[in-house]
Formats: structure tokens, sequence, C-alpha cells
């Protein structure tokens, strides 16, 4: 696992040793999640007071959290692929297992937001979405947000085919992040979603790639085409203090 831990937030990139099955947790509230590992270590860990996560389904569409009665919504349950809040001590979650997890600063206005981009919610622009969101509810700035890129499928091993290279187009993101390599197609998930963020106004010094790491090429990560279909997925999880 990683830990990314500032005056302002705290961000935690999972891995398999500390990995959930969505499943089943859908019966439990962000404060009774506690009572089960991991999160009773990000509990700890990230002093947080409630942890939320969506029943993902792989869009561009997500919640914005600003009642602190939002925390006792039922986990897994609720449709989305991301979350923004400028509360403070709640943790927003993802789950992944290939997936690329996004986490989102605004060191000004102080919000936060984490989004699952799978290749679908990357190509419906979920990563852009998410600041529309930040910028509609809370005024958030281009120039005042920070970016993180967590463990994900990379170039080096996500292999895809003709008809997934048909389905996300021809765009100039698309041109830089799909390779071929021995009559192979590769696709960068993060680059896809990074060239996506500059083209609407970001530097790369607001994007950080520190924690991008491969899951399919490390086995100390859940990866869905590694282990052929497993249900568990890592977590991650950002909060402000």
């Amino acid at each position: 696992m990683f830990m990314y831990d500032d005056y302002l937030f705290s961000i935690y990139f999972g891995d398999r040793y500390q990995k959930v099955e969505p499943q089943r947790c859908k019966s439990l509230t962000a404060t009774s999640l506690f009572a089960h590992d991991p999160f009773s270590l990000l509990q700890k860990r990230m002093n947080i007071s409630a942890l939320l996560f969506l029943h993902q389904v792989h869009k561009a569409s997500g919640k914005v959290i600003s009642d602190r009665k939002d925390k006792d919504s039922l986990l897994f349950f609720e449709e989305g692929d991301y979350l923004v809040t400028n509360q403070s001590s709640f943790g927003l979650g993802i789950v992944t297992a290939d997936c690329l997890p996004i986490v989102y600063v605004d060191t000004v206005k102080k919000v936060v937001g984490v989004a699952h981009a799978g290749w679908r919610g990357s190509v419906a622009g979920i990563a852009k979405t998410v600041i529309k969101d930040m910028q509609n509810h809370y005024n958030s700035e281009i120039k005042d947000i920070i970016i993180f890129f967590g463990p994900s499928a990379k170039k080096c091993c996500y292999q895809v085919d003709e008809p997934f290279v048909r389905k996300i187009g021809s765009g100039s993101s698309v041109k830089k992040a799909l390779f071929k390599k021995g009559g192979q197609y590769y696709f960068d998930l993060a680059l896809y979603n990074a060239e996506q963020l500059i083209e609407q106004g970001f530097t790369s010094q607001q994007l950080i790639f520190d924690y991008n790491e491969c899951t399919i090429c490390h086995d100390n990560f859940c990866s869905y085409r590694r282990q052929e279909g497993s249900s568990a997925r890592q977590v991650t999880v950002v909060s402000l203090k």
C-alpha cells in the first residue's frame, strides 16, 4: 500500500493484501464498515469519521457530498463512478483491479474527489466530468487542482484488440495513448486520461504519476486480467483533514 499524507489531505492506495469484495459490503453503512478490515485500518491511519463508496458501473456519473447526513447512506448501493466533497474527515473511496484510480485535490477551495476510470468511463470523459462538478459546486479553478493517478493496467501489459481500438475513436488523446508492438495494440489508460486533462487546461506539473504502478505486472495488486475475473479489488481513498 501507499500513503500520501499532507497537512490538508490524505490519500491511500491499497493493494491485494488489503483487498475487498464489494458485493459482500453492500449491506453495511459508512460507519459500520469500520468494524471490518481493511477499513478499520483506514479509520485509524486517516482519522476519518465515515467512508463512502458507490456501486461502480463504468460510466462517467457520480455524486457530490455536501451534507454530513450522507455518511449514513448504504455502501456500494447507489450507482456512480466518482465522489467529490468539501467535508472534512470523510473518506471517499473506489475499488479497482486494473481500472485507473484518479484522485483530485483543490488545495485552495479545500475540495477532494476520487474517480474509478475504466476504459469505458475514460472514453465517456469521467476525468473531465469530475472537474466540472468541482467547478460547478465549489468554484474550483483548474490552476489550484492537483491530480494523482493510482495503480492500474499500463501500456507494458494492457493488450487490446481491434474492436477496442475502434470503440475508443481516433482523437489526439487516443493517438498518444495507443501503441503497437509486434503487431499487437497496447493502451496507456493513465496517459489517455492525462491527455484529456491537459486539453482541459492542466499542466504536466499538476499530474502526479508516482503511484501509477502496473497492476498486471506486479502480483501485489489485484488484477482482473491476471487473476482471470477475480472479484477481489484494491481500495483507493482520499479525505480532507
